[in-house]
């Protein structure tokens, strides 16, 4: 048969070509063939003009394991295209790598606010109508994930340091990136939080709650998320 390294020499060949379908085939098809030689070819497509290319190239450098790939995807979070900066962001939590904590405070405390955008209706016909903007806290709640995650030493520390914030929306989010991190003091504001009215802030308190491991606390996330489902179903 063919050689494998020879095959994959000739799919990577393919990451330049000048038909977008054909690039995106190529991204898919290397990490699939666990391509880990060709990482370097492929994170210059995290530049392409093409949104679903930079995205499925970032997908193929997380699955091979590049060894810098937190380092890469950091520039996504400033990207044009709102769905690239979400994946990002969730892509950063997965990876909680130190190294993009600064990258992460600053999208935990300055969301990109997401404009409204012109959009065709499901199913492809009629008038294009205005969409709204994908929220900041769904960037945030990512931040707050991945920088509970990490929970470093100078993490904490700064974290602390963001409990007297005056902004109600930070100080939640502060409580439970440490009850994220596993910081007991967090705990009680945490199982508070529980019954937050934003559902994004109950997702990561559900989260935080459970981390903590406590059976006396069980009873608490079971009726929030009771009362979610009912509220859901109503």
């Amino acid at each position: 048969g063919e050689d494998p390294e020879r095959a994959i020499a000739a799919v990577a060949g393919q990451l330049a070509h000048p038909v977008a379908e054909v690039r995106l085939a190529a991204v898919s098809v290397l990490w699939r063939l666990g391509a880990k030689g060709q990482t370097e070819r492929l994170a210059a497509l995290l530049a392409d003009e093409i949104p679903s290319i930079r995205k499925e190239t970032a997908v193929a450098l997380i699955a091979l394991g590049d060894a810098e790939v937190s380092r890469r995807i950091v520039p996504l979070l400033k990207d044009p295209s709102p769905e690239i900066r979400l994946f990002a962001a969730e892509a950063l939590e997965h990876l909680a790598d130190p190294e993009t904590a600064d990258a992460l405070f600053e999208l935990f405390e300055n969301p990109a606010a997401d404009p409204p955008r012109k959009a065709i209706p499901f199913g492809g016909e009629g008038e294009q109508v205005e969409m709204p903007g994908l929220p900041p806290i769904l960037f945030q709640r990512a931040a707050t994930g991945a920088l509970g995650r990490i929970g470093t030493g100078p993490v904490r520390e700064r974290l602390h340091s963001m409990l007297s914030t005056e902004d109600p929306a930070i100080w939640r989010l502060v409580v439970l990136a440490l009850a994220l991190g596993g910081d007991v003091s967090q705990k009680e504001q945490a199982v508070r939080l529980l019954r937050d009215s934003d559902p994004s802030v109950c997702v990561l308190a559900v989260r935080a709650v459970g981390g903590f491991k406590d059976p006396a606390l069980a009873g608490a996330i079971a009726r929030q998320l009771s009362t979610r489902n009912h509220l859901a179903n109503r």
